[in-house]
């Protein structure tokens, strides 16, 4: 069910960047590198609780891994 989310989750935000793309001329510029740099700090900052610490880390390096990958595939679309 996790994996389901997930996927469902990822879907989602990779349509949100596209669209966002498509607002911008599908070209990248400073608004796709700014947009990933909150995005990133965001997930960073992120606090759970009730989670152990190491599992914490796992997830948000997790996350962060997913998130980092959607903007470079999203990249490569676009031809930065």
């Amino acid at each position: 069910m996790l994996a389901a989310l997930i996927s469902s989750l990822n879907a989602a935000f990779r349509n949100a960047l596209a669209a966002l793309a498509d607002a911008h001329g599908n070209e990248p510029g400073p608004w796709l590198d700014q947009l990933e740099e909150v995005t990133v700090a965001t997930i960073k900052s992120a606090v759970s609780e009730g989670v152990a610490i190491e599992t914490e880390a796992e997830a948000i390096t997790a996350g962060l891994t997913l998130v980092q990958a959607t903007f470079a595939e999203l990249r490569r679309e676009i031809g930065s």
